[in-house]
């Protein structure tokens, strides 16, 4: 009975060590600068690691040359210059949006002293980059810091979803087929190369998954430890990034929705001590809110009429494609193939699990889901008016969530065939896009792949990184599923055994 705890244990965390290999490999395989935003985040991380929090006002109409006239006012709100360690220069990514082109960058010098560099994150939320920029300190090197800065994001991402782990694990959630599958596939190919990169867009997203695992684990177990732990890693969330907060505030009702007695257990708890932690997540979030109104403009969406909005409605499901595995410079999307099968069998779990959730599940789900569309919508529009493209990743923890509520709280059958199909899609869609990657850095895409004869190659040679990929992958095909006994379905409201 014993060696079954220890391997129920042992098994639990196997995702937890396959997210950070896969996260690991993202790291190692994209060359400085290569993320989305990258150089901007980077020189922001190292300013932010030296105690500087916003860097110095860019002056109003201050040329950027990476950026048309019209979108000069806004970037240079939102930006900062930050005077850095000189051998520390941001890096020069030459093939951003050439995907034939490989990373083949002549890179800038070293100098003595301190350099003034312009990040247009300046005035963006700071505290997710505080541990990445305390890992850069002693770098000698823009390739070290960088690496040192990338691990650690991914060290902080990969605390979150440690946190959700036990968090569902204390609730003694026992997934079924269904459920396990859907909850592989929404960590998506674009969510792990953002936590293996220098991108907050990936720590916002998971500690909002945390949050919500920690509140559901707190109303199932009603447990004090559980409020306490939603409550600090919500005040974190909250300071991650722009719509930390605001889903934060779109989350409550979504988990006082889907879980029975949460929110009498939530009323209990605001009388006494633990209605400090309530006083905690409010604080942190207004004063988030507060940093935004005063530093940062954010996207304002305008009306433009019913023919637009019916327009923009049609580009959600392709964003909601893109939130899958659109990489680089969110230039290079996955194979279309697999991306579809991914989409597809998505689906296929969430409509299996909904066909028999409980009427509060489903509820919970269709809010969402609303919910997804309408900050796709507004997003559309803020950005059009800014002049930037759609950006589909930063909706995704919302689908992430969605997948939760519905797959804990499911008493399905223990079948696992289906379970191994969902593992075979997430192994080849996470391998394909890390291969694609590696062949567009190190030889341009459009040209045949040979490792022997490279642009580019990471640190220990791309034999070492490859081989890595392929052990994750295989890895997560064989992803260890739970034994459940067969059952009908059930009540999700029921209580846990």
């Amino acid at each position: 009975m014993r060696s079954h705890r220890v391997l129920g244990r042992v098994r639990r965390w196997v995702p937890l060590v396959l997210f950070f290999g896969l996260g690991f490999a993202w790291l190692l395989s994209s060359p400085p600068g290569s993320g989305p935003d990258e150089n901007s985040h980077f020189i922001k991380t190292v300013g932010v690691g030296r105690g500087d929090l916003t860097g110095d006002d860019i002056p109003a109409g201050t040329p950027q040359p990476d950026f048309a006239p019209a979108q000069w006012e806004l970037v240079d709100n939102l930006g900062g210059v930050f005077h850095n360690p000189g051998d520390l220069p941001a890096p020069n990514v030459c093939n951003a949006f050439q995907p034939t082109m490989p990373f083949d960058c002549a890179q800038p010098p070293a100098v003595s002293g301190t350099i003034a560099q312009r990040s247009v994150h300046g005035h963006y939320l700071p505290v997710a980059y505080v541990v990445p920029g305390f890992l850069t300190l002693g770098s000698s090197s823009t390739h070290r810091a960088m690496l040192l800065g990338r691990l650690g994001f991914l060290l902080e991402n990969t605390a979150l979803v440690a946190i959700a782990i036990a968090a569902l694990a204390g609730a003694r959630t026992r997934l079924s087929s269904s459920s396990a599958g859907l909850l592989v596939l929404s960590a998506t190919p674009l969510l792990l190369y953002q936590s293996g990169t220098l991108a907050p867009n990936a720590t916002e997203t998971l500690s909002l998954v945390a949050f919500v695992c920690a509140l559901v684990a707190s109303a199932r177990l009603e447990s004090r430890r559980w409020w306490w732990i939603a409550a600090i890693v919500g005040s974190f969330a909250a300071w991650t990034r722009d719509l930390g907060f605001p889903c934060l505030l779109l989350f409550l009702p979504a988990v006082g929705i889907a879980i029975p007695g949460s929110v009498h257990w939530a009323r209990s708890r605001l009388r006494g001590r633990d209605a400090i932690a309530v006083g905690l997540l409010a604080v942190s979030g207004a004063g988030s809110v507060l940093w935004q109104l005063i530093l940062k403009e954010s996207p304002h969406p305008r009306w433009h009429g019913f023919t637009q909005l019916w327009s923009d409605l049609g580009l959600v499901p392709r964003m909601g494609l893109d939130s899958i595995g659109l990489l680089g410079w969110l230039d290079v999307p996955m194979d279309s193939f697999l991306e579809s099968a991914w989409a597809v069998a998505w689906i296929v779990c969430l409509v299996a699990l909904l066909v028999r959730a409980s009427r509060r599940q489903r509820l919970a789900a269709a809010y969402l889901g609303l919910a997804y569309v309408v900050l796709n919508l507004a997003l559309i529009s803020g950005f059009r008016e800014q002049g930037f493209a759609d950006q589909p990743r930063y909706a995704l923890s919302l689908l992430i969530v969605l997948a939760i509520l519905v797959a804990e709280g499911d008493r399905g059958t223990g079948t696992t065939w289906w379970f191994r199909v969902c593992c075979a899609i997430a192994a080849a869609g996470h391998f394909s896009t890390l291969i694609q990657m590696a062949h567009r850095q190190a030889n341009g895409l459009g040209t045949p792949i040979d490792f022997a004869h490279v642009a580019w190659a990471p640190s220990g040679g791309w034999t070492l990184v490859v081989t890595l990929m392929v052990l994750v992958s295989v890895a997560v095909a064989f992803l260890p599923g739970q034994r459940l006994p067969a059952s009908g379905p059930a009540d999700a409201s029921a209580p846990y055994n």
